[in-house]
């Protein structure tokens, strides 16, 4: 009777052992997939990268490491654009490198960036992502590295630095061409606007203007004294905030209805919390 048992046994051992080894082949071959997607020739898009065909990009590229951390150098599919590298841990998980790129919008006056191996890099953030990239701004030519989750400027920075010393610059900030025409009313405006907002602090501007910088964002932009937006009409639509009426222009917002007008550039992710406390000190100035 135990014989027949352990005989009874057998076959259930015999598929546990090999339900045990299906499932490690599947892991298995499914690591060995992913691997293989990992080595798989990158796709780049063209930029904007008036030096990409620089000598000096050129002999970034040739002096860039093999490896970033777990990442390794991939191959480019083609067609390749000139002054740009990638390195994979996988088929999703990438650092990109450009070299000879334009200055992002970003690079303004007061524009916060940080300091890593010698080079002075401006941060960006994509605000849909995680991905950032990092811009070298004091070379002779940009270089632009973008990561998920990890700062690859480290180990980036040595051949980077060998790159001459530059000045890259800076962008105009929003709103830089308007006219104000009405400021002379705007100094208790200007001084009952608050120091931060969210992220953004306030950085040192010109009167009639009000300048805020954040890490990896665009600036905030207050302009006091402006003219009326010419699309405006009486009964045109306005969203009150905190007392406060704003009318859109484009990329522009206009505070309406106080002593003087005042017209704010603001990022599209956060704006309504950017709006909030301006509204309050506008609010509080009148």
């Amino acid at each position: 009777m135990g014989d027949t048992n352990q005989f009874s046994r057998t076959p259930v051992y015999a598929a546990l052992v090999l339900a045990v080894v299906l499932v490690v082949g599947v892991l298995i071959g499914a690591r060995v997939v992913f691997e293989r997607a990992g080595d798989q020739p990158v796709a780049l898009p063209d930029l904007p990268a008036g030096q990409a065909d620089s000598p000096e990009c050129t002999g970034l590229i040739e002096d860039l490491p093999d490896s970033l951390g777990d990442f390794d150098r991939a191959e480019l599919a083609e067609p390749a654009p000139a002054g740009a590298a990638a390195w994979s841990k996988s088929s999703t998980e990438r650092v990109t490198l450009r070299c000879g790129v334009d200055a992002p919008a970003q690079w303004t006056e007061g524009a916060e960036t940080e300091e890593s191996g010698g080079v002075e890099w401006l941060p960006v953030t994509d605000p849909d992502t995680d991905l950032t990239t990092w811009y070298s701004v004091d070379r002779s030519v940009v270089v632009a590295v973008t990561a998920e989750g990890f700062d690859p400027t480290e180990e980036l920075a040595e051949p980077v630095a060998a790159l001459p010393a530059g000045s890259v610059e800076r962008n105009p900030l929003p709103l830089a061409d308007l006219d104000t025409p009405e400021a002379g009313g705007c100094e208790e405006v200007l001084a009952a606007l608050p120091g931060e907002i969210g992220d953004y602090r306030r950085v040192e501007a010109e009167a009639p203007r009000a300048h805020w910088t954040a890490r990896g964002l665009p600036p905030v932009v207050a302009v006091c004294g402006v003219a009326m937006p010419e699309s405006y009409a009486p009964g045109g639509q306005v969203t009150e905030i905190n007392g406060v009426n704003w009318f859109s222009e484009g990329d522009t917002l206009y505070a309406l209805g106080l002593d003087e007008v005042v017209a704010v550039s603001t990022p599209p992710v956060g704006a309504d919390g950017v709006l909030v406390a301006l509204s309050d000190a506008l609010k509080e100035a009148q």
